[in-house]
């Protein structure tokens, strides 16, 4: 009899195991390649461990998720009321209702049962495997070969190849971003010193040779938070700064040399346009509707237009949807809203550099803060965060951290 059970209780491991690998692959390695798979797999889980019960979810994060609640719903009606297209409606209730609670959820059970440190391990042997996907959709694009494949890849596949730029239109560029702001935050997570500069050439490769100026600058955001979790002092922080600093020039500069010297890749056409963007809003279209999305809320007296509502100028298929998302937010749901959505990110950043002072950060948790806040700058120009695929990339962090806050409260009570 406990043979029996014991049988089934490691097939059900398994299956559970595989379907995290099968999520991770979906939302890491290709995102938004099989949407509908990928969300078949989060609500099974979901429903297994629902079924299950003693899912454990942090009091203060639901409740700061049943505020985001009130807050989408309400604005939602005030975006029907102010003429919101119908598609919009389902599309916002799954974006900022349904998709968030299904990765609470989940990663606060996935946190439970694997622990931090295998699940950030998976992500980096994800990354791995994501770089790849990046090689073989280039590769395939050249040869016009697996098209159908690079075309579930990418919105509109294609590779821009000249006067010493590269770039290359993917998804997974969403995940990558994670992924090596958490990297370059905390290199030492990969134990063996060949291993560790394999994978930070591969990521500045993979950097350079995308075209996104979001990925470039998040590599740049990693290394300055790698060097601010090493140092609790300020001297200390000069210090290693300073070292870190000429190191990077290093790797950047041999990077550069292998890039023009083998592929004609001028890596300082990418950091222009980095510049540029930096200057300019986030580029061209963005300078465009962002005084009119500023003005808009303005307008409105700071409370907002509602969700599903957007400007004159139109940049999706959505018309309600723009890349610079905390200024979106601002235009649809006003001042109080925008505060409610952003809570628990303020709450969680504030715990992670309120830890680091006192008492510091393991190298898996400095992997998932610099990941956070990797994201939420990219969040400035990429509409990520409204991506139920990339939601994990904020939502594990804050779960994480939110858990962290209160374990510690607890501990400290005794």
């Amino acid at each position: 009899m406990y043979k029996q059970y014991s049988f089934s209780r490691n097939c059900k491991f398994i299956a559970e195991v595989f379907a995290w690998l099968a999520l991770g692959a979906l939302t890491v390695v290709v995102p938004n390649t099989l949407k509908v798979l990928m969300a078949t797999v989060l609500v099974v889980l979901f429903l297994i461990y629902m079924i299950r019960g003693r899912v454990i979810c942090n009091g203060s994060l639901l409740l700061y998720y049943f505020a985001g609640c009130f807050v989408t719903v309400f604005y939602l009606l005030v975006g029907v009321i102010n003429g919101a297209p119908a598609e919009a409606i389902p599309q916002i209730i799954l974006v900022y209702v349904i998709s968030p609670l299904l990765w609470i959820v989940v990663i606060s059970k996935g946190l439970d049962r694997f622990g931090l440190e295998s699940i950030v391990n998976g992500l980096l042997i994800l990354g791995v495997f994501a770089v790849a996907s990046q090689a073989f959709f280039v590769w395939a694009f050249m040869n016009q070969t697996f098209l159908p494949v690079i075309e579930a890849m990418s919105v509109e596949p294609n590779v821009h190849y000249s006067d010493g730029y590269f770039g290359v239109s993917m998804h997974v560029f969403g995940s990558l971003i994670f992924i090596s702001g958490g990297f370059f935050s905390s290199t030492y997570i990969i134990s063996r010193f060949f291993l560790r500069y394999l994978f930070l050439f591969t990521l500045l490769i993979s950097a350079f040779t995308s075209g996104r100026s979001a990925l470039i600058l998040v590599v740049v955001i990693g290394i300055f938070m790698g060097i601010l979790f090493s140092s609790r002092r300020l001297r200390d922080f000069l210090v290693r700064g300073a070292i870190s600093l000429m190191a990077i020039l290093l790797i950047f500069y041999i990077v550069g040399w292998i890039l023009f010297h083998f592929f004609d890749i001028d890596i300082a056409i990418s950091i222009n346009r980095l510049i540029f963007k930096l200057e300019y809003s986030g580029g061209d279209v963005r300078a465009d509707y962002v005084p009119l999305l500023w003005d808009g809320f303005l307008n409105g007296a700071l409370l907002g237009a509602g969700h599903g509502i957007g400007v004159e100028i139109v940049v999706s298929q959505f018309p309600w949807r723009y890349e610079v998302v905390p200024l979106a937010t601002l235009f649809r749901v006003g001042l109080i809203g925008s505060i409610l959505y952003a809570i628990p990110f303020v709450m969680t950043v504030f715990y992670i550099f309120m830890t680091h002072l006192k008492s510091g950060l393991s190298k898996y948790e400095r992997f998932l803060a610099g990941g956070l806040i990797s994201a939420l700058i990219a969040a400035t120009t990429n509409p990520y965060i409204e991506g139920v695929v990339f939601q994990w990339m904020y939502i594990l962090p804050v779960v994480y951290f939110f858990k962290a806050y209160f374990r510690e409260r607890k501990q400290g009570q005794c």
